[in-house]
């Protein structure tokens, strides 16, 4: 079975770095090396795996295990397999497409995940194809992986669901109000330059009845310069995921 060196970035742990080496090497991360260096938290790892996707993933899961508080924050590979060449490779010809920077540096370190890499493959192929609608619905569906993974602020209290009726309505005046204002401010254009969001995730967050993501309503919100207490209010709303 061949061995894969790479390192995860984690943020700062809830426990005092002793604490923490000592969970993460009882609790699966005995095969990495746990440092911290001018406040930068990471683990070293040379894993045994069946591929490198399997050696990254079962690290991720060992760290979540080990219960110190800390997620992945970065991914470093020293000698990257050719499915992490194949992602910079497409995340290249993205930005060469006009695709915003910040949506294409998410990818780049999103790219170990199965789903990130064949929807960036799935960009590529619509592209060469020239199917341009293919192409928008891949990228929509990849900001939308790149929300899941962000953090929500702290101290927001989630709601549970209440009845689907309602929270179609409050999906549609949430966004009806927030359209209104971005167009205000320059429109969509002005909306991706702001956010980095890509524009068809903007165009199916404000066409489709689907809920959006608090982490997108968050960076909408910065953009207009909305108050904190208006954002979280946003966030909190039932009709956010």
């Amino acid at each position: 079975m061949p061995m894969f060196d790479f390192t995860l970035v984690i943020s700062p742990p809830d426990v005092g770095f002793e604490e923490a080496a000592d969970r993460l090497y009882g609790g699966g991360c005995w095969d990495g090396t746990f440092a911290m260096s001018q406040g930068v938290h990471e683990i070293v790892f040379s894993r045994k795996a069946a591929s490198f996707r399997e050696a990254v993933v079962s690290a991720v899961c060992d760290l979540a295990v080990a219960g110190i508080g800390s997620r992945v924050v970065r991914i470093l590979i020293d000698d990257p397999p050719e499915e992490i060449d194949d992602a910079d490779r497409i995340a290249d010809a993205m930005l060469a497409e006009g695709l915003p920077g910040r949506f294409v540096d998410g990818l780049r370190d999103a790219a170990i995940w199965s789903r990130v890499l064949d929807l960036m493959v799935l960009w590529e192929q619509s592209i060469a194809a020239a199917a341009m609608a293919d192409a928008d619905e891949a990228v929509a569906d990849l900001q939308d992986l790149l929300d899941d993974t962000d953090d929500r602020p702290d101290g927001i209290v989630y709601k549970p669901m209440p009845d689907c009726r309602i929270v179609a309505g409050k999906i549609a005046a949430l966004k009806a109000d927030l359209e209104a204002k971005v167009e205000n401010r320059g429109g969509t254009a002005w909306l991706v330059g702001e956010t980095g969001i890509p524009k068809p995730s903007l165009d199916r967050l404000f066409s489709s009845g689907s809920m959006p993501h608090g982490a997108t309503l968050r960076r909408i919100g910065e953009a207009l310069g909305l108050p904190e207490e208006e954002i979280v209010a946003m966030e909190c709303s039932d009709a956010v995921r």
